[in-house]
């Protein structure tokens, strides 16, 4: 994890597997906060930023073993730091900005399959397997449809959706745009 680089003490340390439970229900509550933006059609900028913030600070609490993760997170700061760096309107034109926002609905069924694994009282009731098999069969289907079908045609190979992120005709910013949201599909 990053954040034990700053900790010179051992003792003091942090254990992903102690504080694994509070990343997943905030993330269960991210999501469902961006769901329920997305359903309303709200404006998208404070979304934008709570989004932000909390993968800024889930990604100095993730293990190193998590590259993938680190990468997921990072590439998409990236992107939205292009979105309020080029000061892309999202009142306006929330098309970009909704369309990246969906791949968020299918983290509400991850995080929810991380906490059933954590209530042992489900367990007890013989129901604790059959809901991680719905949890995680939702999520397989939300993240086909929304991460991959939707977002190659909706983001990948649609013009109009980086015609809706251009402010300027740089080829930093050009550059920027392809690379940023081809790497988070990847």
């Amino acid at each position: 994890m990053i954040i034990n680089l700053f900790i010179q003490n051992d003792k003091y340390k942090f254990n992903y597997n102690n504080i694994k439970k509070y990343t997943d229900v905030t993330l269960l509550i991210v999501s469902l906060m961006t769901t329920i933006n997305l359903y309303l059609d709200y404006n998208y900028s404070l979304n934008i930023t709570l989004l932000k913030y909390y993968l800024f600070f889930e990604t100095f609490i993730i293990p190193w073993d998590r590259k993938d993760l680190i990468f997921h997170h990072i590439t998409t700061i990236s992107i939205i730091n292009y979105i309020q760096y080029y000061d892309i309107d999202m009142i306006t034109n929330f098309y970009s900005t909704k369309q990246l926002l969906l791949t968020e609905i299918s983290s509400i069924f991850l995080s929810i399959n991380s906490l059933i694994k954590e209530f042992n009282i489900l367990h007890m009731f013989g129901i604790r397997q059959m809901l991680q098999q719905i949890s995680m069969i939702s999520f397989i289907l939300t993240f086909i449809k929304y991460r991959i079908y939707d977002y190659y045609n909706n983001v990948i190979v649609n013009d109009y959706f980086y015609e809706s992120i251009k402010s300027n005709d740089s080829n930093f910013q050009y550059i920027s745009k392809y690379s940023l949201t081809y790497a988070l599909f990847g």
